[in-house]
């Protein structure tokens, strides 16, 4: 029976956007199975999409004072995530692979994206031949890559258009038109409501503090065309079923994300100082791809198995990660005359730190600070 096999891909997507081709462009070094090759990617880089999804709700609020009517607030704020240590490796005996096999028994702990920087276990891939063997027959092998070693990653950054209305409400919008610069291609939209409730509640209205429910969307995706020098071609064009090379030249990877959240926000304006606090719940979806035609060899173990034919084969690498999880968020504010300094810390799925500059008009009628 003929199996499908992933080559280059493995190794490329493995690496993300590392020179690979040049070391890995041997057909005989990596002959996995598609099956194998998306578990393997999966394991390596799903901190990665924990850790996104973890910060996309960020940057929302840093106050729980909503804008005054006609007041408007531009804010730029980024940051990033901490990988806890058990994302920082991944176990290969509970992945149920297929085709490949750790090399030694004793070597079954792989190191994540954000793992030691030390090369993973050394991989044998085995394929089945057909009767009257019927016996797994060792057709390569391959080292697993390492992570690069960092525990603190970037979060996707924000910008962010805030506009006061009636009744103490602040409409937010995010929104980022299409980008195209040096084959990466991306836009970002999304938008928010944050309503003072403090003053419908006549006990506490007086009180000097605010607190505000919160909710907002956002949605953005990307696309990155990988460069040539590290596209995947046919090891040989003289395999059958080998296409021209400007049929490969269509390899990317995709990005599409989808974030909402519903809370509260509170906090106490000290002169130029707002410490704040917020308490929401969050649902998020990225969905990661691996775009393109890519050549993989196909290889039929009852006539040779180290002789194969090319199967062109699409798309052949698809990700999801969706995580719903309350989080909870300390965070304190500086206004400076208009412009305002904010940072804040993000319990989370992986907890997030977010840090951000804006310009800050309270209110056009009355005029205030």
């Amino acid at each position: 029976m003929k199996k499908f096999n992933l080559l280059f891909v493995l190794l490329l997507i493995l690496n993300f956007w590392r020179p690979l081709y040049a070391q890995f462009g041997s057909a005989s070094m990596v002959k996995s199975g598609l099956e194998d090759a998306n578990k393997l990617f999966g394991a390596y880089v799903t901190p990665m999409l924990t850790g996104w999804a973890s910060g996309l709700n960020n940057g929302w609020f840093n106050t729980a004072k909503s804008l005054g009517t006609g007041g408007f607030a531009l804010t730029l704020s980024g940051g990033g995530f901490f990988v806890p240590p058990e994302a920082q490796t991944y176990n290969l005996l509970a992945l149920n692979l297929k085709n490949t096999r750790p090399s030694s028994v004793d070597a079954t702990i792989a190191p994540t994206l954000f793992g030691t920087t030390n090369e993973g276990p050394k991989m044998d891939v085995m394929y089945r031949t057909g009767p009257p063997l019927s016996k797994d027959f060792p057709v390569g092998s391959f080292n697993l890559p390492g992570g690069y070693g960092y525990y603190f990653f970037p979060t996707i950054p924000n910008i962010q258009l805030s506009l006061g209305i009636i009744k103490s409400t602040e409409l937010m919008l995010r929104f980022i038109p299409g980008i195209n610069l040096k084959g990466i291609q991306s836009n970002v939209f999304g938008f928010g409501i944050k309503h003072d409730i403090i003053q419908w509640i006549p006990v506490v209205k007086d009180w000097k503090f605010n607190v505000s429910f919160v909710a907002a969307y956002s949605n953005s995706n990307a696309e990155y065309l990988i460069p040539e020098e590290y596209r995947l071609y046919p090891d040989d064009y003289t395999y059958p079923n080998a296409r021209e090379k400007s049929f490969y030249d269509n390899q990317k990877f995709g990005y599409e994300s989808q974030a909402s959240l519903i809370g509260f926000v509170v906090s106490k304006d000290i002169k130029f100082v707002t410490p704040y606090a917020g308490l929401s719940y969050n649902k998020t979806f990225i969905r990661f791809l691996v775009l393109g035609n890519y050549p993989m060899p196909v290889y039929d173990p009852t006539t040779s198995v180290l002789t194969p034919t090319i199967q062109n084969v699409a798309d052949p690498i698809a990700l999801e990660n969706k995580d719903n999880a309350w989080r909870a968020n300390l965070g304190l504010r500086v206004k400076l005359w208009y412009i305002t300094l904010h940072g804040e810390y993000t319990l989370a799925r992986y907890n997030t730190v977010t840090a951000g500059v804006g310009f800050n008009l309270q209110s056009l009628y009355p005029f205030v600070r």
